[in-house]
Formats: structure tokens, sequence, C-alpha cells
């Protein structure tokens, strides 16, 4: 599965960068990501560029978008779909018989 969050994202890069040694092949690169992360960590641009508004394009709130986009919820609903269509599929064969 396809990382969809940051910090999973972040992760896997890490550790695929660490197996294969490119930190030391690459250092500016690496400072550079460093300092970003710092950026995001730290909330500068949280700081620099404050929200207006309390809910978003989607009338949801940060927190609601949040739980929305999380790996959790994406689950659940992938389990409820399955589920769906099982009913589906055992609903059309019964009716067969």
């Amino acid at each position: 599965m396809r990382p969809r969050d940051l910090g999973q994202f972040l992760r896997e890069k890490v550790n695929k960068a660490y197996k294969t040694n490119q930190f030391e092949a690459d250092i500016k690169h690496w400072d550079k990501q460093y300092l970003s992360l710092q950026k995001l960590v730290n909330n500068e641009y949280c700081r620099r560029y404050p929200r207006s508004a309390t809910s978003s394009a989607t009338g949801l709130t940060r927190e609601q978008c949040q739980i929305a986009l999380s790996n959790e919820f994406l689950e659940e609903i992938n389990e409820e779909k399955g589920s769906f269509l099982r009913r589906l599929f055992s609903f059309k064969s019964n009716e067969k018989n």
C-alpha cells in the first residue's frame, strides 16, 4: 500500500536511503531535506500563513479532514466496502438458487 501520510512516507524514504547508503553520497540533499522538515515540525508555515477560515472547501473542519485522510479511516472504508460487496454477491447467488 502506498503511504498516505507524511510520516509514513518519510519513514519509508529514509529506510530506503539508509539501506542503499545514499546519505553519504548526497549530504547536501539530505541537509536540505532536514531543514525543510524542521520548518514543518516547528509549524513555521502555520505561523507565517495563519488560516482565516475554520472550515475547508469541503465544509469540513481541520480535525474532520485529518480523520477522513487517515490510514485508519481508509482501512475502515475498505473493510466496509468489502463487506458490502460480499453481501451483494451472496444476495445475488441466493437469488439464483
